[in-house]
């Protein structure tokens, strides 16, 4: 009986990260070719026009699809996060803040027009390690935590190691 309980549980647990494991790729897929448009948009080009009314229409369409509230609560973002004169600055430019490390990190990236971090968490021998990735227009930068029993702290752990690796990295540009 406690076999098969044991069996049971885990076979629904790893059907669950199956179907994490293809969000997860079909939102890093997503994320990729973000990339790649916020990168023909900054550096223009022949296909500049359409790409910038696909973006467009594209937005348009996903405000339509939420409700009134989200769709006020996005364009306060939007008025927020994007600076009327969009430019992506340099390492040595960078502005840092004071906040929780992912917050503080995220916001680094924002006020920067840098791509926000993308981190990886994974279980390690009965905890969590996270590591976590910055790019930058003439920059990429990788940093990994040590152990930690939950998925927060070790993110967050990865994050101010990353904070505190750009910041030596900054210090040492000027």
């Amino acid at each position: 009986m406690q076999n098969e309980l044991s069996n049971a549980a885990l076979r629904v647990v790893l059907r669950k990260r199956d179907q994490l494991s293809l969000q997860q790729r079909n939102i890093e897929d997503e994320i990729a070719l973000c990339d790649k448009k916020i990168q023909k948009i900054l550096n223009g080009g022949e296909d500049d026009l359409a790409l910038k009314i696909e973006s467009i229409i594209e937005g348009c369409n996903d405000v339509c699809l939420r409700s009134i509230t989200q769709e006020r609560t996005c364009q306060q973002l939007d008025d927020q996060c994007l600076p009327q004169n969009f430019k992506r600055k340099r390492f040595s430019e960078a502005v840092f803040s004071m906040q929780n490390p992912c917050q503080e990190l995220d916001s680094v990236c924002n006020e920067n027009n840098w791509i926000l971090p993308t981190y990886c968490v994974f279980s390690s021998d009965g905890g969590f390690r996270a590591g976590v990735t910055v790019r930058g227009v003439d920059f990429e930068c990788s940093s990994g935590g040590d152990m930690r029993s939950n998925l927060r702290e070790a993110r967050e752990l990865a994050a101010a190691q990353m904070l505190a690796k750009l910041r030596t990295m900054t210090s040492s540009t000027q």
